[in-house]
């Protein structure tokens, strides 16, 4: 494997070009699990407006209801998210074991 650095601001202007982020979004999480399944023909992207990124500047205790709300929703998003990629390993796991035991 080969690792590689990937300019985040660059990256965005790239997804913004070819139509996938509109212009106030930003890419928050790629699911890797699907990104490196070659049987699957897309892959999950979790996208957020840029309006909202100041509610991770403040400690919650800082922010007025409709700020925490948008936290929870947001940090709800981002659970929901790796829950799924993690029952995908888990699956994937699942079937290399299975055929280990063969």
């Amino acid at each position: 494997m080969i690792q590689y650095l990937v300019n985040k601001r660059e990256l965005h202007e790239l997804l913004k070009q070819i139509g996938i982020l509109q212009p106030d979004e930003e890419i928050l999480m790629v699911n890797n699990i699907e990104l490196r399944d070659f049987s699957q023909e897309y892959v999950s992207i979790l996208v957020d407006a840029i309006k909202t990124k100041n509610i991770y500047a403040l400690p919650p205790d800082q922010l007025t209801e409709k700020e925490l709300l948008a936290l929870h929703e947001d940090l709800s998003a981002f659970a929901q998210f790796m829950i799924l990629e993690f029952q995908q390993i888990q699956h994937q796991l699942s079937a290399v074991r299975s055929e280990m035991d063969k």
